[in-house]
């Protein structure tokens, strides 16, 4: 039985403006190198089926990139989806974790949308929310940006 996915430590998205199909292997590489900075140079571009029960949820090519000048990442997963409006949307995943994969990469990133979709519950415990892991953890125990918290379990992984 596989593990439970949980969203990876740092993923990112971002829209542009001008309409297309298909977004290129360059187009993906400017996107990787813009979210999470270093140098991406192209290994293999890759099918992935995402299926839910049975039922297709996300179908397309991830392009594997070797990633050099990342402090934590040395490889992103990287692909792009055409929106309602016609626009593209890049998504860039790090290889850490349990993200090992161009498939686990698309997993990681649905689950992260989805997560974010669900309204926010109020609750007591104001202690930060590891993204990686999904676990709450003490402030001093950890790292707490504006982009993520991490805890110090994830950290070291």
């Amino acid at each position: 039985m596989r593990a439970p996915l949980r969203a990876p430590e740092l993923w990112g998205t971002f829209s542009i403006d001008a309409p297309m199909s298909e977004a290129t292997a360059h187009a993906v590489k400017q996107a990787v190198e813009a979210q999470h900075g270093g140098t991406a140079t192209l290994v293999q571009s890759v099918p992935v089926d995402e299926r839910h029960d049975g039922n297709p949820v996300w179908q397309g090519v991830v392009h594997v990139f070797d990633l050099a000048g990342h402090p934590k990442a040395s490889r992103a997963y990287a692909w792009s989806s055409e929106r309602d409006d016609g626009k593209r949307r890049f998504y860039a995943v790090l290889h850490m974790g349990p993200v090992t994969s161009p498939a686990e990469a698309v997993r990681a990133a649905i689950v992260a949308e989805q997560k974010a979709r669900q309204p926010r519950q109020t609750v007591a415990d104001n202690r930060p929310i590891c993204v990686h892991c999904g676990q709450r953890f003490d402030w001093n125990a950890g790292s707490v940006t504006n982009e993520a918290a991490v805890c110090d379990v994830c950290l070291g992984d």
